[in-house]
C-alpha cells in the first residue's frame, strides 16, 4: 500500500484489486487491511492508538504515511548524493587518465621533434688542411655552395686532389674555383684552353652535363 499511496497517503483500490496487486487471496486481504486499521498498543507510533489505515471513500488512508515518506525523501537524497559522488569521481578519472595521455603524447612529439631536428641538421664541411697555394676564403665559400653529400671529408679531398691535378697542368686553381663559384658550379672543370676552338667548349659543356648527372645522382 505505500507504493500505491498518492502524496497524501491515499490509496486507490478495492479489496479484490489490492489483493491481486499483494498476489495474496480476498481473505487474507481483508484480515489484513482488518489487522492495519485495528488499534495496536505495542506500535512504535503512538499516534492513531497505533492503528496504521483508516478507510476513505474510494480506498484507505495511510495515518503514519508522512513520517515514512520522510524517511523514504531521505533516503532518496542520499541514494543521489551516492550517484553524485560517484559520478564526479568516475569524470575526474576520465580527466585525469586523459591529462596523462595528452601529457605523454606531448613529451613524445617534442621528442620527435628534437629528434628531427637532429637529422636535419646540415652536414657541417670537415676541416681540411689547405694547400698554400689555395685561396681558403674563396674555397670555403665555394664548399658552402656543395650539396651534403659533397661536402664530406673524403668528396672535398677528391676535390683538392682535381685542383692540385689542374695546377700540375699549368692551370690556375683559384681561378678554377672563382669560376665555379660565378656560375654556381658544385664541379671543378679544366679551363678552356687558349686558342681552342668549338670542339674544346664543347667537351666542357658535356663535363658540365656528367658533372650534374652525378649530382642527381648522388642526391639519390
Amino acid at each position: 500500500m505505500l507504493a500505491m499511496a498518492d502524496r497524501q497517503g491515499r490509496v486507490w483500490a478495492s479489496v479484490p484489486g489490492l489483493a491481486n496487486r499483494a498476489r495474496i487471496s480476498v481473505e487474507a486481504c481483508r484480515e489484513a487491511i482488518a489487522f492495519l486499521m485495528a488499534p495496536d498498543a505495542d506500535s512504535r507510533t503512538k499516534d492513531h492508538d497505533g492503528r496504521r489505515i483508516e478507510e476513505i471513500d474510494g480506498g484507505w488512508r495511510l495515518l503514519n504515511h508522512a513520517k515514512y515518506r520522510s524517511i523514504r525523501d531521505e533516503e532518496a537524497i542520499l541514494e543521489s548524493k551516492r550517484k553524485y559522488i560517484n559520478t564526479r569521481r568516475a569524470v575526474e578519472n576520465v580527466d585525469r587518465g586523459r591529462h596523462n595521455a595528452e601529457a605523454e603524447a606531448e613529451a613524445e612529439a617534442e621528442a620527435e621533434a628534437e629528434a628531427e631536428a637532429k637529422r636535419k641538421v646540415k652536414t657541417p664541411i670537415a676541416p681540411l688542411a689547405l694547400p698554400g697555394w689555395l685561396d681558403a676564403q674563396k674555397w670555403q665559400a665555394y664548399v658552402k655552395i656543395r650539396s651534403a653529400k659533397a661536402r664530406t671529408p673524403d668528396s672535398l679531398k677528391a676535390a683538392l686532389e682535381k685542383l692540385e691535378k689542374f695546377k700540375a697542368e699549368g692551370f690556375d686553381p683559384n681561378e678554377i674555383v672563382s669560376t665555379s663559384l660565378a656560375n654556381g658550379w658544385q664541379g671543378l672543370f679544366r679551363p678552356q684552353a687558349k686558342g681552342a676552338g668549338q670542339s674544346t667548349l664543347s667537351e666542357r659543356n658535356k663535363a658540365a652535363a656528367a658533372e650534374a648527372t652525378k649530382r642527381i645522382q648522388e642526391r639519390k
